[in-house]
């Protein structure tokens, strides 16, 4: 799958969820258990936010960190020249 259409697979699973994630729905997006979903918020693996005894985890920054660290390469610079 190419990289344009890989993130457009994301950003259609994610429009299904609300703007504000809870951690059930971030670890059903990701494909994971809550509990591993709960220790990436905790360790800053995804961003989120605590706020008293509650976490706020905003969907569209969740989308555009998995975007900014994703690990399939740029397509090569056409202007680019390597001899």
């Amino acid at each position: 799958m190419e990289g344009d259409q890989l993130v457009g697979v994301l950003e259609e699973r994610f429009a299904e969820y609300p703007e504000h994630l809870t951690l059930e729905h971030l670890a059903e997006i990701l494909g994971v258990k809550r509990p591993t979903a709960y220790q990436w918020v905790r360790n800053g693996v995804i961003p989120a936010y605590k706020v008293g005894g509650a976490w706020i985890i905003y969907r569209d920054e969740v989308l555009e960190h998995l975007r900014q660290s994703r690990n399939i390469p740029a397509p090569p610079d056409p202007d680019t020249h390597t001899e």
